[in-house]
């Protein structure tokens, strides 16, 4: 079955299913596996050499597919979710072994891509970024690159087949993106880092709903791993930027607070201006 635009169309054509690989074993990259084999699609995990066991025990306790490296040429769509240092290498290894297929990456940062996107001149190439997590996908929005697209009705057709997951998908460019997702995404994962570093120890007794929703929001940042967290901070080239203004603000935020002080009261280490 080839999947247009609508839900309704993707459950009801005939035709032959995409087959679409998925590479990365992780939350995200099963999450996407699994919305997309519940569309009808042939659907497979990739099994590296030096992480088939790993791979392959994943996969069967998820009821899903895997295949390994000598089964690359045959799949239509190639769905890249892993950390983004290792995105670059699988764009070179698919380019290699595959031709004239679709290669899909859903990194955080897309500038950091453009040289490596250059030596790619086998295969289509789209550069999305769902914005969300692995735990729900309907829904949320999910920004696309269409940076090297050849067949254009394939394209669409994976368009599509976001749309009938519930995804609400919009066009936009690697400047537009990174900058955006600088102040949407670097922004509250350092201030949530931060105040996750300063909450550990509180006592349970004085706990209120807006610092245990923020200590819920910094576990979450927490729990995507030092990998991505570094990677969002550090690949990002706006990010630096937004940084030195939040911290500015915090600066200023505080002053103005510090010049309203009465007196200052040593309680411990801390110096509470009241």
């Amino acid at each position: 079955m080839r999947v247009e635009r609508t839900q309704d169309s993707a459950e009801d054509s005939d035709v032959m299913p995409l087959s679409l690989l998925i590479i990365g074993a992780g939350r995200m990259g099963i999450a996407y596996a699994k919305a997309f084999a519940g569309k009808g699609l042939n659907v497979a995990v990739y099994a590296p050499p030096e992480r088939l066991e790993k791979v392959k025990g994943i996969c069967q306790g998820e009821g899903l597919a895997y295949a390994e490296q000598e089964k690359l040429p045959a799949f239509d769509i190639f769905f890249i979710a892993t950390s983004m240092g290792a995105i670059p290498g699988y764009l070179k290894l698919i380019d290699k072994k595959a031709k004239g297929k679709l290669i899909v990456e859903i990194g955080s940062v897309k500038s950091y891509l453009k040289k490596k996107l250059l030596r790619i001149r086998r295969n289509d190439v789209c550069l999305a970024h769902p914005l969300h997590g692995p735990d729900a996908i309907s829904g949320r929005n999910c920004a696309l690159i269409p940076y090297k697209i050849g067949d254009r009705q394939r394209y669409d057709e994976f368009v599509g087949l976001l749309v009938s997951l519930g995804l609400k998908v919009f066009d936009t460019t690697i400047e537009e993106h990174d900058l955006a997702v600088a102040q949407t995404q670097v922004l509250p994962h350092f201030l949530a880092l931060g105040f996750g570093g300063l909450s550990d120890g509180a006592d349970r007794r004085f706990i209120t709903p807006t610092f245990e929703k923020m200590s819920e929001i910094a576990a979450r940042v927490k729990g995507h791993g030092s990998g991505l967290t570094e990677d969002i901070q550090k690949l990002n080239p706006y990010a630096k930027a937004w940084r030195k203004k939040m911290l500015g603000a915090l600066a200023r935020l505080n002053r103005d607070f510090v010049g309203k002080k009465k007196k200052a009261v040593s309680i411990g280490s801390i110096e509470s201006e009241v």
